[in-house]
């Protein structure tokens, strides 16, 4: 069984837009002074949203693993099998439209080019971002804190009590170390003032939004079970309080005291309720899910090659460089990303017929 709720790859998608969007939203301001950003300011918080969805989705991909080194083992790897090869293929696409050679005059760019070659943070302050979030490389930050959450997840499933092992070490990392090492507790994204980047990030409240996530993928099961109408309410609730975050442009940014608690609700609703709601979801949504990944690393060297190749410029720019990020997201969807699949299932077939069968049930879940 294909393990995907459409209702929440369609907020995957929804995540993927508002981040493209915000990026983009300067074009528009550029024709009309200030209206890009009051219409897609909010548009930075689809992070946020990421966040909660990797920590739901992971949750319900783990539920069904065993307990030991092999699980944990297997899981990190089909992590990186999904995310790694496609990642470093893009970065070499970035690189190669982004300046290429000339990236290595200006020692702020080589130091970000290092940065996201190694995965590795830049600066050990400037949190949430610890990397220069406003470069060609700098939307990849996010997938610092989420190879964290996964190595914290490979550790949680080396014993049986996994969730309790989560918990443990989200509350040593986000709780003890800050308070061990005399800072005041914070839900600020802002971070700690600890000398060390890693540390910084590995202590960094954005982090609570996996939690949240991975709290609404253990209730997911139960809350279910409720009769449709004890759960439409939800439903209603948790969009509605979004769009009202949206319209009043209150709380608007990164954590759980900005807009994280808020984008936690909206998938908890719309989780409990796809038995339904996916029936209504609009299919190119869901598309818009499935290339989220590419769309995500791509769609800032599209913009620049699009507003340096094509005499199209405001407006017209914003929407240009938005269909150019889809159709070349889609591309990499089809062509790329199934490479890092492909390497991975070769590993497979060497293992005896049982193994490599649980192997192909356990991938069939790797787009949840």
């Amino acid at each position: 069984m294909k393990m995907q709720l459409q209702s929440v790859q369609a907020l995957r998608g929804l995540a993927a837009l508002s981040v493209m969007a915000y990026h983009y939203r300067e074009e528009i301001d550029a024709q009309f002074s200030g209206l890009g950003s009051s219409m897609f300011n909010w548009g930075l918080t689809g992070v946020d949203l990421f966040f909660v969805l990797s920590g739901f989705v992971i949750t319900l991909s783990v539920s069904r693993m065993n307990s030991g080194v092999a699980s944990a083992a297997d899981f990190l790897k089909r992590r990186a099998a999904r995310l790694l090869p496609a990642y470093f293929i893009l970065l070499a696409v970035n690189f190669l439209l982004g300046g290429a050679m000339a990236t290595f005059h200006y020692p702020d760019k080589v130091l970000n080019l290092i940065s996201a070659l190694t995965l590795t943070v830049a600066y050990t302050q400037h949190g949430p971002f610890y990397v220069d979030d406003g470069g060609l490389y700098g939307v990849r930050w996010t997938l610092n804190y989420e190879f964290l959450f996964y190595l914290l997840m490979a550790v949680s499933l080396l014993t049986r009590w996994r969730w309790a092992a989560l918990a443990v070490l989200l509350t040593t990392l986000l709780i003890v170390v800050p308070v061990a090492s005399g800072q005041n507790l914070t839900l600020n994204t802002a971070g700690y003032d600890f000398p060390h980047g890693y540390l910084n990030l590995m202590s960094n409240p954005i982090i609570w939004e996996f939690a949240a996530g991975v709290v609404t993928g253990l209730l997911w099961p139960h809350m279910r079970k409720l009769p449709v109408a004890a759960r439409i309410p939800m439903l209603v609730a948790g969009i509605l309080l979004a769009v009202i975050q949206i319209v009043l442009n209150r709380h608007v940014g990164h954590g759980l005291t900005e807009s994280g608690t808020v984008l936690a609700l909206l998938l908890a609703a719309v989780a409990f309720n796809d038995d339904w709601l996916a029936r209504i979801t609009p299919r190119w949504l869901v598309f818009i899910g499935d290339i989220s990944f590419s769309l995500y690393l791509l769609h800032m060297v599209t913009m620049r090659v699009v507003k340096k190749n094509l005499p199209v410029e405001g407006v017209m720019l914003f929407i240009t460089a938005m269909i150019a990020s889809v159709f070349l997201a889609w591309l990499s969807r089809r062509y790329v990303e199934p490479l890092g699949q492909k390497l991975f299932m070769r590993g497979a077939t060497s293992r005896s017929p049982s193994d490599s069968k649980e192997m192909k049930r356990r991938t069939e879940a790797r787009n949840i």
